[in-house]
């Protein structure tokens, strides 16, 4: 199959300017791909959050390759922002979040993007919005970031009592 794409992708790039961007889920899924195939690839997209920082493990582990990063699932599709827990089998994993921030006297919002912004190496980031409130809201939340040095980081010990499951929104059921 990879070897069908590989060519597909250079005859597609060698008659067209064109970008190749793919999507992934975890490192194991670029790991698993053909080094030919990670070669024509300009762009991929990962997912970034407080819980989950493939997108910057992928970008770190594969400096010789020429592809571009860009961040997704700051938010963690809303469950970290969430005023309410959305998923009960997360339950612990959401608290401790929302107790964090409470503890630092600071929004989710403001914490899962200031965790976003400062790490470097990421290329560009994905926010998904359902709103123009949203954007002005998302807006006006990085303005003061940059204003400020802040930098929320989720303490380490936390971060390795997660499900699995929570960082993979395919494996939630709900």
């Amino acid at each position: 199959m990879e070897n069908i794409l590989l060519k597909a992708f250079d005859l597609i790039k060698s008659n067209f300017e064109i970008n190749v961007g793919i999507s992934i889920y975890n490192l194991n899924e670029f790991e698993q791909l053909d080094d030919n195939l990670k070669k024509v690839i300009n762009y991929i997209q990962a997912p970034f959050n407080i819980y989950d920082e493939t997108a910057n493990l992928l970008k770190n582990k594969n400096k010789n390759l020429k592809f571009k990063v860009s961040a997704r699932s700051i938010f963690l599709q809303g469950f970290l922002i969430s005023p309410n827990c959305p998923n009960n089998i997360f339950k612990r994993e959401w608290e401790i979040f929302q107790q964090i921030c409470s503890s630092q006297n600071i929004h989710p919002k403001t914490a899962c993007l200031s965790h976003a912004i400062n790490k470097k190496g990421i290329d560009n980031f994905v926010l998904g919005v359902n709103s123009f409130e949203q954007i002005k809201e998302i807006s006006n939340i990085l303005y003061k970031l940059n204003q400020t040095d802040f930098n929320f980081v989720m303490p380490t010990k936390y971060i390795r009592k997660i499900s699995s499951k929570l960082i993979d929104p395919r494996l939630w059921n709900i």
